[in-house]
């Protein structure tokens, strides 16, 4: 898998996973770099996040569906609103 179909692939997944786990109404900016990608995510039950991934953690997590669904859980706990 090259890299643009491994960062396409990511960018899939996380847009599904925000979806599903915030709502229709989630805010997500997606921005490719030459290093890799930066996502900031707004939503009102979460404070604003950004995260970035280089271009190894886009390829390593667009193979393991499970271990992005563990960093991006992790992101949500931490960022969760009281």
């Amino acid at each position: 898998m090259d890299v643009t179909q491994a960062r396409e692939g990511l960018i899939r997944e996380l847009r599904q996973f925000l979806f599903f786990h915030l709502g229709a109404d989630v805010k997500i900016r997606i921005q490719s770099t030459w290093n890799g990608l930066e996502v900031e995510v707004e939503h009102q039950r979460v404070r604003p996040m950004r995260l970035s991934f280089r271009k190894e953690e886009v390829l390593a997590l667009s193979r393991d569906r499970s271990r992005l669904e563990e960093q991006l859980l992790s992101f949500l706990t931490l960022h969760r609103r009281s």
